[in-house]
């Protein structure tokens, strides 16, 4: 199976489960549980379908540990962000990272963008924008803009680090490291900040088991589609989680102005197409 291949399961897999967490009651309680579950059923995969992965490799755990902390600090502001300012408003900021992503893997991975792949990037960029231009017109530099902001850059970083993991030895360890650290991270996080976790989990977990699972296979198409696909392209072509998006939230959340959300995918998907045509 093709990397670009992975990274569109891994799409789809990723629009899945933010429709469970859109659903939920309380976000930050369900983020980190969703994350606890996916970690037990990495836990348990791990010595029964990835045998070949069972050695101890440093380098691939220190790599899962520092891309952990950004991707942490990434759902950190994404939450001060959404706490401050209405989602809507602040979601076309955040999946700027494709941007930043573009730039870092140029100077820091020596990656090379051809011109028709670079136009594809721009065009995911364009088709954000239009899916949210509602939001767009009335956005205005505060608080929550900023953490935005902070929260695209530190994903930015931490796909960097990933991209660079990857490609390091055991990749089974770095994804189970970086899935670990996240948990731990967002679990403290949570617990600092919210009581009655249990009941909750009690009374979510039809929700959070399904979405776990989910997030299971977003998390291990994504990284296994990344060690063939340039990060600065796989970051872009996740994006295609848009089109993915609009039609769950159509469907399950009866969401409106679908036909703004479809061109704006649309264009998404032709940016896409032009990535892989550059690479």
């Amino acid at each position: 199976m093709s990397g670009i291949t992975l990274i569109v399961i891994s799409a789809l897999m990723h629009s899945m489960w933010n429709l469970f967490l859109k659903k939920s009651t309380d976000k930050h309680k369900f983020n980190y549980q969703m994350h606890l579950l996916n970690l037990s059923l990495f836990t348990t995969s791990y010595p029964i379908f990835f045998k070949k992965y069972l050695y101890f490799d440093l380098v691939a755990v220190l790599f899962g540990l520092f891309a952990g902390i950004f991707f942490s600090a990434y759902h950190l502001f994404l939450s001060l962000s959404y706490k401050t300012e209405d989602v809507s408003k602040v979601y076309p900021i955040t999946t700027s990272s494709p941007i930043f992503v573009t730039v870092l893997a140029v100077f820091i991975l020596g990656e090379k963008i051809t011109f028709i792949g670079f136009s594809g990037i721009i065009a995911v960029i364009f088709g954000i924008l239009v899916l949210n231009s509602t939001a767009i017109k009335n956005l205005y530099f505060t608080k929550g803009v900023l953490f935005a902001l902070l929260a695209s850059i530190m994903y930015s970083f931490g796909a960097i680090i990933e991209k660079t993991g990857v490609g390091k030895g055991n990749i089974f360890l770095y994804i189970y490291s970086v899935t670990f650290f996240m948990t731990l991270f967002l679990f403290l996080y949570s617990k600092n900040s919210s009581s009655g976790h249990l009941t909750y989990f009690i009374n979510n977990i039809k929700y959070l088991f399904p979405a776990s699972i989910v997030l299971y296979f977003s998390v291990l198409t994504y990284r296994f589609g990344l060690e063939t696909v340039n990060v600065s392209y796989a970051t872009s072509i996740r994006q295609i989680n848009a089109l993915f998006g609009v039609i769950l939230g159509a469907i399950f959340l009866k969401e409106k102005d679908t036909g703004r959300r479809l061109l704006a995918s649309m264009i998404i998907i032709l940016g896409i197409f032009f990535i892989k045509l550059g690479m």
